[in-house]
């Protein structure tokens, strides 16, 4: 088969696969339709601007495109209706439009996939934080406030049911989130997770890990605990300590009335750290009790010292 013939067969193909991908998604003139090719915080923080988007361009409803469908649970949590979801395959991206917010056409709200390079990678540049970045994506001014997830009642009672399911109702709990999919979790020593797991329990806390990853499952006495994203605000605070690595998880629960300390690697990203470009505190996310810490190998012992010097110090009035 000549070069000529592939190169024509496979131009069809393309034509073929994108006319599939248009009439999956069937998007209206005057629909607007976004795309998230990620996990939960690119779309948590897109969630949580939308209120702030539709006021200012007069916008009834909006239609999304998930590649993950755990995603859509976030949808339940801001009480928000959309008039579709999609469920997206990562290699239709490739038919989806970038750099162009406007309706009728799958924009993939990103700042790698929409904004030039120059832009984007100002990240952590003299405070420019992803916060910032997505409100300059929607055209909303930087001093926009984020609304907050909505927790109704029978959310509520399903996480306190998964709660009490654990046995945890009448103990000392600290739940451990070691998990992102932003970068290699190896950056961040498994030494850290281990000596404060050790060092929690011995001040009588039942540790609790988030994570399906059987080195930190097999961490002496914790407890893997399992809930679905809607129930993962109520969970954290009837928990009311967790430490976790930065993560799209952070965000989902930066709102929850809970003490959070939220570890960062330091390591370079876009124009600044990963600390400045994506810290809670900065970007606004979170009013409520939080302290956040930059971590490298040599830091280790530093950081899990600060952490439960400040449990401690929390807590002692409390009974905990």
């Amino acid at each position: 088969m000549s070069f000529l013939v592939k190169k024509i067969i496979k131009f069809f193909l393309r034509s073929y696969s994108k006319l599939k991908f248009e009439y999956k998604i069937n998007i209206q003139k005057d629909e607007w339709f976004f795309i998230f090719p990620y996990g939960i915080g690119d779309f948590y923080l897109f969630l949580s601007l939308l209120t702030a988007f539709q006021k200012k361009n007069g916008v009834n409803s909006v239609s999304v495109g998930l590649v993950k469908p755990y995603q859509a649970q976030l949808l339940d949590i801001f009480e928000i209706k959309v008039k579709k979801i999609v469920f997206i395959d990562k290699k239709e991206l490739q038919f989806c439009h970038c750099n162009n917010l406007n309706q009728g056409i799958p924009i993939i709200l990103h700042p790698e996939y929409f904004l030039k390079e120059s832009l984007y990678s100002l990240i952590g540049y003299n405070g420019l934080t992803l916060g910032d970045v997505y409100k300059i994506m929607l055209t909303l001014p930087i001093k926009t406030r984020y609304n907050k997830p909505i927790i109704n009642q029978i959310v509520r009672n399903a996480a306190f049911e998964k709660f009490n399911k654990y046995n945890l109702t009448d103990c000392k709990n600290v739940l451990l989130a070691p998990h992102a999919n932003s970068f290699d979790e190896d950056i961040i020593p498994f030494d850290f997770w281990e000596i404060l797991n050790y060092e929690l329990q011995a001040l009588g806390y039942k540790v609790l890990i988030n994570s399906s990853n059987k080195k930190y499952v097999d961490l002496k006495n914790v407890i893997a605990v399992d809930f679905s994203l809607s129930q993962a605000i109520p969970f954290v605070e009837m928990c009311k300590i967790f430490v976790g690595v930065r993560s799209g998880f952070c965000d989902l629960i930066s709102s929850s009335k809970s003490q959070k300390y939220i570890i960062y690697p330091k390591i370079d990203w876009y124009a600044g750290t990963f600390l400045s470009g994506s810290s809670l505190i900065s970007m606004g996310l979170t009013s409520d009790e939080i302290i956040e810490f930059e971590i490298d190998s040599d830091s280790i012992r530093q950081i899990i010292n600060s952490i439960i010097h400040e449990i401690v110090k929390k807590n002692k009035y409390e009974g905990r």
